[in-house]
């Protein structure tokens, strides 16, 4: 009776014991499965953020439009002497003007935040004065990538600088915030507005942009007039007007 007992008892024991086990078989396998699924998403958001940031790079800050007015015009008169305001230098840069960032430093190094819209910029002037046909060889490409032209103003001229700043519209300045030609609300704001950014920050973007390109330094520079107005045009994505003239 007692061996009985005993062996009931032993069997009472151990009945817990193998559903214990493959309770915790299966909660050990949900673990698993609930890990593969948060690496799956992290693994999606990793590639969906890598997609977006691959389009951001692709869609253009500056670009250039070819029916957009281009002059330069250097005159001389018969002796060779410079003419009176003959010197004369007109582009514009399509795209959002952008005021220029305070400079910052980050672990005892200043940097500038505004560098890589800067060089867009100017590389955009630079292709609309110094239009290049594609070279036809790997020596040509690497010569033409190394050779810096000279600036159109030299050193001991003195200029004169009017620039137009056509701020991009927000799209709540359209009907159905969708911009396009012929959709401003009839309630958006007029070309003269007053915006957050400051005019001095927006021309000295374009300044520093243009040195050793357009002039050799903006010290120049000795008469600046500069307004900015609301895009009114086409897609009114925003333009920089640039007119620079020696004195």
């Amino acid at each position: 009776m007692a061996t009985t007992l005993s062996r009931g008892r032993a069997n009472k024991m151990r009945t817990p014991v193998p559903l214990l086990a493959k309770k915790k078989k299966k909660s050990a396998a949900a673990t698993k499965v609930i890990e593969i699924e948060q690496q799956e998403e992290e693994e999606a958001l990793y590639w969906k953020v890598i997609e977006i940031e691959q389009e951001e790079e692709e869609e253009a800050l500056y670009w250039r439009v070819d029916t957009d007015e281009f002059v330069v015009r250097d005159e001389t008169d018969e002796d060779g002497e410079r003419g009176n305001n003959t010197k004369l230098l007109k582009f514009t840069v399509r795209g959002k003007p952008l005021p220029l960032r305070r400079h910052r430093t980050s672990r005892g190094f200043m940097y500038n935040p505004s560098a890589k819209m800067q060089m867009e910029f100017r590389q955009v002037v630079s292709d609309i004065i110094y239009p290049t046909a594609p070279p036809s060889s790997l020596e040509e490409y690497i010569e033409s990538s190394s050779a810096q032209p000279e600036p159109i103003f030299k050193e001991d001229e003195y200029l004169a600088v009017t620039l137009l700043f056509r701020l991009k519209r927000p799209k709540n300045h359209f009907v159905g915030s969708k911009p396009g030609p012929g959709r401003l609300r009839p309630t958006s704001p007029g070309r003269l507005h007053t915006t957050r950014t400051d005019i001095d920050n927006l021309a000295k973007f374009v300044l520093d942009s243009l040195n050793e390109l357009a002039y050799v330094d903006d010290r120049q520079i000795i008469s600046l007039h500069a307004t900015k107005v609301l895009d009114s045009e086409g897609h009114c994505e925003g333009a920089t007007e640039v007119v620079i003239r020696r004195l």
